[in-house]
Protein backbone atom coordinates (compact mmCIF):
# COMPACT_ATOMS: atom_id res chain seq x y z
CA UNK A 1 0.00 0.00 0.00
CA UNK A 2 2.79 2.48 1.02
CA UNK A 3 4.26 1.88 -2.79
CA UNK A 4 0.95 2.94 -4.26
CA UNK A 5 0.69 6.12 -1.93
CA UNK A 6 3.78 6.97 -2.92
CA UNK A 7 3.33 6.42 -6.97
CA UNK A 8 -0.17 7.94 -6.69
CA UNK A 9 -2.10 5.19 -7.64
CA UNK A 10 -4.75 5.37 -5.09
CA UNK A 11 -8.20 7.08 -4.86
CA UNK A 12 -10.23 8.57 -1.76
CA UNK A 13 -14.03 7.62 -0.79
CA UNK A 14 -16.03 7.11 1.88
CA UNK A 15 -17.69 4.23 0.73
CA UNK A 16 -17.09 0.99 1.96
CA UNK A 17 -16.31 -1.80 -1.17
CA UNK A 18 -15.75 0.51 -3.93
CA UNK A 19 -13.36 -0.47 -6.32
CA UNK A 20 -12.44 2.53 -8.47
CA UNK A 21 -9.62 2.80 -10.93
CA UNK A 22 -8.95 4.92 -14.16
CA UNK A 23 -6.35 5.86 -17.00
CA UNK A 24 -6.01 8.60 -18.77
CA UNK A 25 -4.84 7.96 -22.48
CA UNK A 26 -3.05 4.86 -20.57
CA UNK A 27 -1.59 6.59 -17.76
CA UNK A 28 -2.74 5.28 -15.07
CA UNK A 29 -4.38 7.95 -12.11
CA UNK A 30 -1.71 9.45 -10.23
CA UNK A 31 0.88 9.65 -12.91
CA UNK A 32 1.89 12.63 -15.58
CA UNK A 33 0.50 12.72 -19.17
CA UNK A 34 1.85 14.31 -22.12
CA UNK A 35 1.32 17.31 -23.24
CA UNK A 36 -0.57 17.31 -26.65
CA UNK A 37 -1.97 19.97 -29.09
CA UNK A 38 -4.90 22.28 -27.23
CA UNK A 39 -8.21 20.78 -27.40
CA UNK A 40 -6.70 17.16 -28.22
CA UNK A 41 -8.69 14.55 -26.37
CA UNK A 42 -7.86 12.73 -23.61
CA UNK A 43 -9.67 9.43 -23.61
CA UNK A 44 -10.41 7.83 -19.94
CA UNK A 45 -11.14 4.67 -18.92
CA UNK A 46 -12.69 4.10 -15.88
CA UNK A 47 -13.45 0.57 -14.02
CA UNK A 48 -16.12 1.19 -11.19
CA UNK A 49 -18.02 -0.98 -9.20
CA UNK A 50 -19.37 -1.60 -5.64
CA UNK A 51 -21.15 -5.44 -5.85
CA UNK A 52 -24.23 -6.59 -7.23
CA UNK A 53 -26.55 -4.58 -4.44
CA UNK A 54 -25.39 -1.34 -5.95
CA UNK A 55 -26.01 -2.57 -9.38
CA UNK A 56 -27.90 0.26 -11.62
CA UNK A 57 -27.39 3.27 -9.32
CA UNK A 58 -26.95 5.82 -11.67
CA UNK A 59 -23.77 8.08 -11.01
CA UNK A 60 -21.70 10.79 -12.53
CA UNK A 61 -17.98 10.65 -13.08
CA UNK A 62 -17.16 14.45 -13.19
CA UNK A 63 -13.65 15.96 -15.21
CA UNK A 64 -12.68 18.50 -12.67
CA UNK A 65 -10.09 20.97 -14.13
CA UNK A 66 -8.30 24.20 -11.83
CA UNK A 67 -10.99 26.99 -11.87
CA UNK A 68 -10.66 30.54 -10.27
CA UNK A 69 -12.10 29.85 -7.06
CA UNK A 70 -13.05 26.42 -7.12
CA UNK A 71 -12.50 23.23 -9.39
CA UNK A 72 -14.32 23.78 -13.21
CA UNK A 73 -16.03 20.68 -13.93
CA UNK A 74 -15.33 20.32 -17.56
CA UNK A 75 -17.31 17.38 -18.56
CA UNK A 76 -20.13 15.13 -16.59
CA UNK A 77 -20.23 11.45 -17.58
CA UNK A 78 -23.88 9.80 -16.66
CA UNK A 79 -23.40 6.18 -15.83
CA UNK A 80 -25.38 3.43 -14.24
CA UNK A 81 -23.42 1.27 -11.49
CA UNK A 82 -22.42 -2.02 -13.03
CA UNK A 83 -22.96 -5.26 -10.75
CA UNK A 84 -22.02 -8.84 -11.19
CA UNK A 85 -20.89 -10.06 -14.10
CA UNK A 86 -21.72 -6.63 -15.31
CA UNK A 87 -18.44 -5.07 -14.51
CA UNK A 88 -17.76 -3.08 -17.62
CA UNK A 89 -15.85 -0.05 -18.48
CA UNK A 90 -16.35 2.80 -18.84
CA UNK A 91 -15.10 4.80 -21.80
CA UNK A 92 -15.11 8.03 -22.82
CA UNK A 93 -12.83 10.95 -24.11
CA UNK A 94 -13.14 14.75 -22.86
CA UNK A 95 -10.66 18.05 -24.75
CA UNK A 96 -8.79 19.17 -22.22
CA UNK A 97 -5.76 21.87 -23.16
CA UNK A 98 -2.81 21.88 -20.81
CA UNK A 99 -1.96 25.55 -20.78
CA UNK A 100 -5.80 25.51 -19.04
CA UNK A 101 -4.14 23.88 -16.02
CA UNK A 102 -1.95 21.44 -14.98
CA UNK A 103 -3.96 18.40 -13.32
CA UNK A 104 -7.32 16.68 -14.15
CA UNK A 105 -8.89 14.48 -11.37
CA UNK A 106 -12.14 12.29 -11.57
CA UNK A 107 -15.12 12.95 -9.30
CA UNK A 108 -17.81 10.54 -9.08
CA UNK A 109 -20.75 11.43 -7.39
CA UNK A 110 -24.34 10.11 -6.75
CA UNK A 111 -26.50 13.02 -8.86
CA UNK A 112 -29.83 12.47 -6.04
CA UNK A 113 -27.81 13.51 -2.94
CA UNK A 114 -26.85 16.78 -2.40
CA UNK A 115 -22.96 17.77 -1.04
CA UNK A 116 -23.24 18.76 2.90
CA UNK A 117 -20.82 21.46 2.23
CA UNK A 118 -22.04 22.49 -1.59
CA UNK A 119 -20.05 25.24 -3.49
CA UNK A 120 -21.19 28.36 -5.02
CA UNK A 121 -25.07 27.91 -6.50
CA UNK A 122 -25.31 26.04 -9.73
CA UNK A 123 -22.12 24.74 -9.28
CA UNK A 124 -22.21 20.61 -11.04
CA UNK A 125 -20.12 19.52 -7.70
CA UNK A 126 -23.44 20.39 -5.53
CA UNK A 127 -24.07 16.81 -5.20
CA UNK A 128 -22.31 14.32 -2.88
CA UNK A 129 -18.91 13.37 -3.67
CA UNK A 130 -18.30 9.52 -3.58
CA UNK A 131 -14.75 9.38 -4.30
CA UNK A 132 -11.71 11.24 -6.14
CA UNK A 133 -9.15 9.71 -8.49
CA UNK A 134 -5.95 10.90 -7.77
CA UNK A 135 -4.88 13.31 -10.31
CA UNK A 136 -3.18 13.46 -12.99
CA UNK A 137 -0.39 15.85 -14.04
CA UNK A 138 0.39 17.48 -17.25
CA UNK A 139 4.00 17.74 -18.72
CA UNK A 140 7.53 17.58 -16.62
CA UNK A 141 7.04 20.22 -14.88
CA UNK A 142 7.62 20.13 -10.66
CA UNK A 143 6.57 17.18 -9.01
CA UNK A 144 4.00 16.94 -6.63
CA UNK A 145 5.48 15.01 -4.25
CA UNK A 146 7.76 16.32 -1.31
CA UNK A 147 11.09 17.78 -2.02
CA UNK A 148 13.87 16.49 -0.05
CA UNK A 149 14.01 17.82 4.04
CA UNK A 150 10.41 18.48 4.57
CA UNK A 151 7.77 15.66 3.99
CA UNK A 152 4.16 16.34 2.35
CA UNK A 153 2.22 15.81 5.71
CA UNK A 154 4.55 18.39 7.18
CA UNK A 155 3.68 20.68 4.54
CA UNK A 156 -0.20 20.37 4.73
CA UNK A 157 -0.36 20.87 8.19
CA UNK A 158 2.01 24.22 7.48
CA UNK A 159 0.13 25.50 3.99
CA UNK A 160 -3.16 23.03 3.32
CA UNK A 161 -3.15 20.65 1.02
CA UNK A 162 -2.88 23.28 -1.93
CA UNK A 163 -2.88 20.50 -4.83
CA UNK A 164 -5.06 20.20 -6.88
CA UNK A 165 -7.92 22.22 -5.15
CA UNK A 166 -5.79 25.53 -4.16
CA UNK A 167 -4.29 26.35 -7.89
CA UNK A 168 -2.39 29.24 -8.18
CA UNK A 169 -0.73 30.63 -11.27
Amino acid sequence: MREAMLARRFFATNLRGLRLDATANGVQMGGRLERTRPGAPVRFVVDLDRGEAFAGTPVQIQVLRPGTDVPEVVHVEDVVMPGGRDSRLVRFAVRLDAADGDWVVLRVADPARPNAQPGPAGHPCNNLALAYTSPWRFGAGPDVRPGPGRSRADRVLRNGSGWPFEHSH
